[in-house]
């Protein structure tokens, strides 16, 4: 049988699971695009660069990828015992239902951040709740996969689903653009930024309706009615036979293992990516969201060209090639750099001279922090801020701070003798603080300069390869498992993938943070890559069809 000679029921039955990656990705693609940005802002307003927690000098970045790491973490121990607990009573679409209210009510939350005392720690605190949602969520409508579809279109579903998502989620995020740029010189532009975000949340909830509505509950395991806390008990019992029992699936093991070394790299590059770009590059907002834009849009072709390459060269051979652009993308995002400031309207702060006095003409950024910071060498009668005027005195001032303290902030003076700069030394120009500098200079000398492509322009580069590496990656690494996976057991060992995911979404996120923290943020990347490479050579020990047969023998 084709898959176009699928019934009509049956057909709306796979939209209606398809249509919740369209739901979920529009918070998908909303915690790369907007909610890192303004997390980054949030938490530099009120620290600065770096703020000291567990002992560790935390840069924005690594405060957002220990956010990323705890929501996965309470997910990894709960998942394996409740997707247990939902084959036994037959309950995988309820559970579905639970956690796609707590993302999207938290995610609709955020919205409020601005009036608590502490801004970035009520958003920390519900973005690790919508995570949790969101997270959760993604393991059990894994779960039910198995029972949609057979398992010889499960590639095609599954590219499906992914293709939904990303049309939808780039869908949600391309309104978002237009509106955020439409505000972009406007004083409420962190209303509009508070209301994107907050309507990501009503999207999710109000999408998935349809998978509720169109996607049947699956059978549960048996018939006899069963008490819920009886049923939760055997759960446990049933998570840790299945541990102990692994061996009988070891090409599902061999796999899951290299799944747990290639999804730490990718899942973390992707988590830390808006928040890395803002912190460690510079990237603006508006350059964020388009190049996920971009991504979104690229992806959704790039899942439906990797499932085509799967049929031709087998799931496992396009899994490996889509993991060689990984790593060869991950090495170019290495090089990149912000360009330093040269032109007068390059700089953050731009201040003129007008009759021996100067006045302060345009400031195009500056984090709270280091405003709070400079206004304390001002004089009391003064403010740092659009058309304020300022003495010769006060301006030698300014420049001393920022040369001998650390800020990101450049200024640039327009004086009667010519132009007067300082770019102070945490700008996110000055690349010789990292470790991987040769190789930052290198390219940003060779390539960057000469072609004079700014750190923008480089992020969109960057996203319009993502896409197409990027979609199929994601869909042949489900599709893979679930070739694998014991039809009747299904919600259990994706709870186990889920598992293994949420392990590498903990330990990457943390590594990145321990490293960044260690030596700097570009290392941390650096380590991700190696992780991509382990992962690709233990993938060719992978015998798919091997594993197939265990997992119908088993069943």
């Amino acid at each position: 049988m084709q898959f176009k000679d699928l019934s009509k029921e049956q057909h709306k039955i796979i939209n209606g699971w398809c249509m919740y990656d369209w739901a979920n990705s529009g918070f998908a693609t909303t915690i790369v695009a907007i909610i890192p940005i303004y997390f980054i802002a949030l938490f530099q307003d009120k620290f600065g660069d770096t703020a000291n927690f567990l002992g560790m000098n935390l840069s924005g970045s690594a405060m957002w990828s220990l956010a990323i790491a705890l929501s996965a973490s309470i997910v990894m121990f709960t998942g394996p015992v409740l997707g247990a607990f939902a084959d036994k009573t037959g309950t995988k679409k309820k559970m579905l239902l639970i956690y796609t209210a707590i993302g999207s009510i938290a995610t609709m939350l955020m919205f409020f951040s601005p009036y608590f005392n502490n801004p970035w720690a009520w958003f920390f605190g519900c973005f690790v709740t919508a995570n949790i949602g969101f997270i959760g969520g993604t393991a059990f409508y894994n779960a039910l996969l198995p029972h949609v579809v057979a398992p010889k279109f499960l590639d095609k579903v599954s590219a499906r689903g992914f293709a939904y998502g990303y049309i939808g989620g780039g869908l949600l995020l391309l309104i978002h653009l237009a509106i955020v740029v439409s505000y972009t010189n406007s004083d409420s532009l962190d209303l509009i930024t508070r209301a994107c975000i907050a309507s990501v949340g009503l999207w999710w909830i109000g999408w998935s309706i349809l998978t509720f509505k169109l996607v049947p509950e699956p059978k549960k395991e048996q018939s006899n009615k069963i008490i819920a806390k009886k049923s939760l008990d055997e759960s446990f019992k049933k998570v840790f036979q299945t541990i102990k029992n692994i061996r009988r699936y070891k090409i599902l093991g061999i796999y899951l293992i290299a799944y747990l070394l290639f999804t730490d790299g990718i899942a973390t590059v992707l988590s830390v990516a808006g928040a890395f770009g803002a912190d460690v590059l510079g990237v603006s907002l508006i350059s964020n969201m388009s190049t996920i834009l971009i991504v979104q849009f690229i992806a959704a072709p790039g899942a439906l060209l990797f499932s085509k390459i799967a049929e031709i060269l087998t799931a496992k051979k396009a899994l490996i090639i889509a993991l060689f652009g990984w790593i060869g993308l991950t090495i170019f995002a290495l090089a990149f750099a912000p360009m330093i400031p040269n032109e007068f309207d390059e700089f953050d702060v731009q201040i003129v001279e007008i009759n021996q006095t100067f006045i302060i003409e345009k400031i195009n950024k500056i984090s709270d922090s280091e405003l709070k910071k400079i206004n304390q060498i001002l004089p009391t009668n003064k403010v740092f801020e659009n058309k304020q005027e300022l003495t010769r005195q006060e301006i030698d001032s300014i420049f001393t701070e920022i040369k001998n303290n650390n800020y990101k902030l450049s200024i640039a003076t327009q004086e009667n003798t010519g132009i007067k700069t300082i770019v102070g030394n945490l700008h996110p120009s000055n690349i010789e603080r990292y470790k991987l500098s040769w190789w930052t200079n290198l390219v940003r000398n060779n390539v960057w300069i000469p072609l004079n492509i700014g750190i923008n322009i480089q992020w969109l580069i960057l996203g319009s390869l993502l896409g197409i590496f990027m979609g199929g990656s994601q869909a042949l690494a489900r599709s893979i498992y679930a070739y694998m996976v014991p039809v009747d057991q299904s919600a259990e060992f994706f709870g186990f993938f889920a598992l293994i995911g949420r392990t590498a979404t903990i330990l990457g996120p943390l590594s990145y943070a321990i490293f960044s923290s260690k030596w700097d943020s570009k290392i941390a990347i650096l380590s991700l890559l190696i992780l991509m490479i382990a992962g690709m050579i233990l993938l060719k020990f992978v015998n798919i069809e091997k594993g197939k047969m265990q997992a119908q023998k088993k069943s």
